[in-house]
């Protein structure tokens, strides 16, 4: 039998798939390097391939079905990508099933385009990770590459030279969670170092020691100029407080007049004016998620900016900083408007109506926390077109809340008459004494029926948290609403369960 014939059949190695340090790529010939065509006219080969037929039907399947069926396979798991689990097992296992899967997994060129790498906390077989990418970038060649990297050791070998540097010009998305002194290294490579990165996605570790400054002046970036999303955020493993780390996007080397989707969240702050003169230079900005701080006291106020291609915005804001950002915004195409404050923060309604008298969009989706101060009404009635609302622990009576769901304009109409999704969670100040939270959970009940009874969309899915719980019939009445085509989700916020999420529904995409 002919040698590369003798490699496709040689038996698969036993490995525990579970096992990070199980990297087996051993490939004596290069066989990806002869066409499949030459592989399946090779007598030898063939003939063990007709014996195998006989007791197995799935081998009769052709090559170019069976390469879909494994391209289909490897779709269904690519959400798993940043799971510490032994990476690439798909590829690696269906190329060891039997000589026939193994060469056309080898001839599959984009079965070996997304590559996900997994250090952990241990660099002992960093050798066997460089092996299996630089194996899967030959295999893969000349398409274009997904590559995720992830590690929690400080004391990992250079990844820029070893793992990145071999196919940079091939990366189209690039992912990488690690210590924030290893992503530096990738933005310090030339400016043509990735010429076809469409997406980054930076999650950086830190620690106390690590002082920064982190994210400015990356070179390898300028040089993207298919660069349309980028995500970074800091992150601390050990949920320590750490102080803030100011982002400044004019230092930063981004292409921001190119970007469509922008994130800069977690410990990874911007002051307001800055945020405001961002918006104003990208000007094809569709989605912005990002962590605003207040500016030093005698800053001057940023200049008004409009953006007519802004949709999405999720403002996480400190020390009482959205007033100054919200103020200098004209933001007519605004569909979604998500606000989480850090540190329960007095907000007046009217930042929120100024904001839309000066716009005038017509907002879809309005998520709102840790927010006290007067009503948030105003703002509702000025947003008919609200499908979906988001009240998560602003500080009102669960009666008052209840209330403005069930009011009607002028013409008869409820508000929000396309109002879908609706999500009110708190530690709701009339849950106590016992006949406050009666009444109170009776209007919950009242205002779900009314808007199942009237307007023009019913009510379909509702999510509700407080400390104390519903009685049984109200229970009861919420199952069967269920029956009638209501999702309800019940969140319990009593001691020892008492997490509340920031968002309920999932934010745009």
């Amino acid at each position: 039998m002919d040698s590369f014939a003798t490699d496709l059949y040689l038996p698969p190695t036993h490995t525990r798939m579970t096992d990070s340090r199980a990297y087996s790529v051993e490939e004596p010939v290069a066989i990806h390097h002869i066409s499949l065509k030459t592989i399946l006219s090779n007598s030898e080969f063939m003939t063990q391939h007709k014996r195998q037929q006989a007791s197995s039907p799935v081998l009769r399947l052709p090559p170019e079905l069976l390469s879909e069926i494994f391209l289909l396979l490897l779709a269904t798991t690519e959400d798993k990508a940043l799971r510490p689990s032994f990476p690439m097992h798909v590829q690696l296992a269906l190329s060891k099933v039997c000589g026939f899967w193994r060469a056309v997994a080898l001839h599959t060129p984009m079965l070996w385009t997304s590559v996900a790498l997994h250090l952990g906390k241990h660099v002992s077989n960093f050798n066997g990770i460089k092996e299996l990418a630089l194996t899967c970038f030959q295999r893969s060649e000349p398409l274009p590459l997904s590559l995720t990297i992830t590690s929690e050791t400080t004391s990992m070998p250079n990844i820029v030279s070893d793992l990145v540097s071999s196919a940079r010009h091939r990366i189209t998305r690039l992912q990488l969670q690690m210590p924030i002194a290893f992503t530096e290294s990738i933005f310090k490579l030339p400016m043509s170092s990735f010429k076809l990165l469409r997406s980054i996605e930076v999650s950086a570790m830190l620690t106390s020691g690590d002082k920064g400054p982190w994210f400015r002046a990356m070179s390898s970036l300028e040089g993207a100029t298919q660069l349309k999303t980028v995500v970074f955020r800091c992150y601390n493993p050990d949920n320590t407080r750490l102080e803030r780390r100011l982002f400044k996007p004019m230092k930063s080397g981004l292409r921001l007049e190119q970007l469509l989707h922008l994130t800069l969240v977690g410990s990874l702050q911007v002051l307001a004016n800055d945020a405001v003169n961002l918006i104003g230079q990208a000007t094809n900005l569709v989605q912005l998620a990002i962590h605003i701080t207040r500016v030093p006291e005698g800053a001057p106020e940023p200049d008004s900016v409009v953006s007519s291609t802004l949709r999405y915005l999720d403002a996480t804001v400190s020390q009482y900083s959205l007033p100054v950002f919200l103020n200098a915004l004209k933001l007519p195409s605004l569909e979604e408007l998500s606000v989480r404050c850090r540190g329960v923060q007095n907000i007046p309604c009217s930042v929120f109506v100024g904001l839309h008298e000066k716009s005038a969009f017509s907002l879809r989706r309005f998520l709102i926390s840790d927010r006290m101060g007067d009503s948030i009404f105003p703002f509702l009635r000025c947003s008919p077109f609200l499908e979906r609302v988001q009240l998560i622990q602003c500080g009102s009576a669960l009666n008052t809340v209840c209330k403005i769901f069930t009011r009607k304009a002028g013409n008869g109409v409820p508000i929000l008459p396309h109002l879908k999704e609706l999500a009110i969670v708190d530690r709701w100040p009339d849950e106590r004494p016992e006949v406050a939270w009666d009444t109170a959970s009776q209007a919950l009940m009242a205002m779900v029926r009314f808007r199942r009874q009237t307007g023009h969309q019913m009510l379909n899915y509702l999510v509700f948290g407080a400390r104390k719980a519903l009685n049984e019939d109200q229970v009861a009445q919420l199952k069967t609403w269920r029956l009638e085509g209501m999702e309800y989700r019940l969140t319990d916020l009593r001691p020892g369960y008492d997490r509340i999420e920031e968002d309920y529904f999932g934010t745009a995409s």
